[in-house]
C-alpha cells in the first residue's frame, strides 16, 4: 500500500519569521512607510481581504515582540502608480506601560 503523505525531514515550521522577513519593519524608522500593490498581495492567493489582514497581523505580531515600536496600515490607491494596495508606515514610538506582578508580595 502506498502512502498518501511524504515524509519530509527538517522543515522549518515558523511562518511568521518568513513573513516578517519580507518586509523591512525592522528597519524602518519613524516616518518611513513602503507600499504593497494589491496585485502582489493577491499573487499569493485569497481574497483582498483576507491578504491585507495577513499583513496586518504580521505588523500587529511584530509590534507585540518589539515593545515601543508603533505602525499603521491602510489601504489606499496610490496615484504615482495608479494603482490600489497597502501602505504601512511607522509612526511615533508608544511608551510601554510597566506590568505589575500578578505576584503579590509576601509580608
Amino acid at each position: 500500500m502506498t502512502e498518501p503523505y511524504e515524509i519530509e525531514k527538517d522543515v522549518p515550521m515558523n511562518r511568521k519569521e518568513e513573513m516578517e522577513k519580507r518586509y523591512p519593519l525592522d528597519r524602518m524608522e519613524i516616518g518611513d512607510s513602503f507600499f504593497i500593490p494589491k496585485n502582489d498581495l493577491l499573487s499569493e492567493g485569497g481574497s483582498w481581504n483576507a491578504a491585507a489582514a495577513a499583513v496586518r497581523t504580521v505588523v500587529k505580531n511584530y509590534c507585540r515582540r518589539n515593545p515601543g515600536k508603533a505602525f499603521r496600515t491602510k489601504t489606499i490607491a496610490d496615484p504615482d502608480r495608479n494603482v490600489n494596495g497597502l501602505r504601512v508606515w511607522r509612526i511615533e514610538d508608544v511608551k510601554v506601560k510597566p506590568t505589575a506582578s500578578k505576584k503579590k508580595a509576601k509580608k
